[in-house]
């Protein structure tokens, strides 16, 4: 919603704004131009016609605001429809998707400025800087994401789709999916509808029975460092840890290419990238000097990420490494300076495979001489993202 309010003044509209409560992006409006957002909804908040209410799902008809808004005749639209109003007006890019959304949809914003093509971007995350995640450029793309919650993806009028992965989520969400094979053919829906369809290869297999015509993403590791990988003759590089940062930006690659970016010139972009907050956001050191990240992770699958992020990582540093082989249930590792991952090494966003009643158990040893490490998964415990609770995997000595 604040990145609408962030293009819709940028356009030319006066923006006037409500929460229910003060975030981080409300508070990146005011030094964007946006000013005067109230905290709380009331009816005094409502303007007089001619003017249109946007409100986002969360906020129901029966919302005080909204019906007040009924009351003096005025317009209300879905936050999806003034977004299908931006898309008209430009060539969009749509990033869908179960993972990845909002990492894709910013590196590709980041890529394409830093490119010259300045493009117009509605993205759900703040860029770490300059603080925002939305803007209106002089450019004819425009990168946006694609809900696939509540099927809104399915009313834009989208020149490229690009899928970064098919699981399951939002089952039972107000009736939208039944099943994993029911995401599919919604973000099917949605490629087919694009005249351009990018994909990973995770995401083909699932969208294959219902998309005819699709470009597959096959990026291959170079040396085998987590880092670094080559597409269509060429290496490149992240600066954001995580091997499914990889497959992201082999996304953004693609479709950097088909926007007439040049390969040198989105080498350079990717090594720039100055991340989403949020995303393995660093916050701070502890007294002992512990390093603190803040990550949204929604989604079991992403909570079972190897942790820390594969060696060569800019902040996780070198000495950690992440094994290829995947644990089974009860097994430990006590090789020095490695870890086993929780999780089957598939396919980008795939979910791991785990028996009912078992427990995946895999250890990990300090690289000084502090007793070993064992990370469990599948138990309540106090998350090292944070120290936030999750069911995750926790450390214990």
């Amino acid at each position: 919603m604040s990145g609408l309010a962030l293009v819709a003044r940028e356009l030319g509209a006066h923006i006037t704004d409500s929460d229910a409560k003060q975030t981080i992006y409300t508070e990146s409006l005011a030094p964007s131009g946006v000013s005067g957002v109230v905290v709380g909804h009331d009816i005094v908040n409502v303007p007089e016609a001619p003017a249109e209410v946007v409100f986002s799902s969360a906020v129901r008809p029966e919302n005080i605001e909204r019906a007040e808004a009924r009351r003096k005749g005025l317009g209300e639209v879905h936050r999806s429809g003034l977004l299908t109003e931006f898309t008209a007006l430009h060539e969009t890019v749509a990033v869908g998707g179960a993972h990845g959304k909002s990492s894709t949809a910013a590196l590709l914003t980041h890529v394409l400025t830093s490119c010259g093509k300045d493009p117009s971007y509605v993205v759900g995350a703040l860029l770490r800087p300059p603080g925002v995640h939305a803007g209106a450029g002089a450019g004819r793309t425009l990168v946006i994401e694609a809900d696939e919650s509540d099927k809104s993806l399915l009313n834009y009028q989208v020149h490229t789709a690009v899928v970064t992965n098919v699981d399951l989520d939002h089952v039972g969400d107000s009736g939208a999916y039944h099943d994993i094979s029911d995401v599919a053919k919604g973000l099917g829906e949605f490629a087919t509808r694009a005249k351009t369809t990018i994909v990973s290869a995770q995401a083909a297999e699932h969208l294959a029975p219902f998309v005819s015509k699709m470009t597959v993403v096959r990026p291959g590791l170079v040396d085998g460092e987590p880092m670094r990988f080559c597409l269509q003759g060429e290496n490149y590089e992240v600066n954001q840890p995580g091997e499914h940062q990889l497959h992201n930006a082999a996304l953004v690659v693609e479709v950097a290419l088909t926007r007439g970016c040049a390969p040198e010139d989105i080498r350079a972009a990717l090594l720039t990238f100055p991340g989403l907050a949020r995303r393995f956001e660093l916050r701070g050191r502890t007294a002992a000097g512990a390093r603190v990240y803040d990550d949204y992770a929604h989604h079991p699958v992403e909570w079972m990420r190897p942790w820390p992020p594969p060696a060569r990582s800019p902040v996780a540093g070198g000495s950690w490494r992440c094994s290829s082989r995947t644990c089974s249930p009860g097994h430990s590792s006590s090789s020095p300076s490695s870890s086993t991952c929780s999780r089957p090494r598939t396919s980008h966003g795939s979910s791991p495979s785990t028996q009912p009643g078992k427990v995946l158990r895999c250890g990990r040893t300090s690289p000084s001489s502090s007793p070993p490490m064992s990370l469990t998964g599948h138990r309540r415990c106090r998350s090292p993202r944070a120290g936030r609770t999750s069911p995750g995997c926790c450390w214990t000595r």
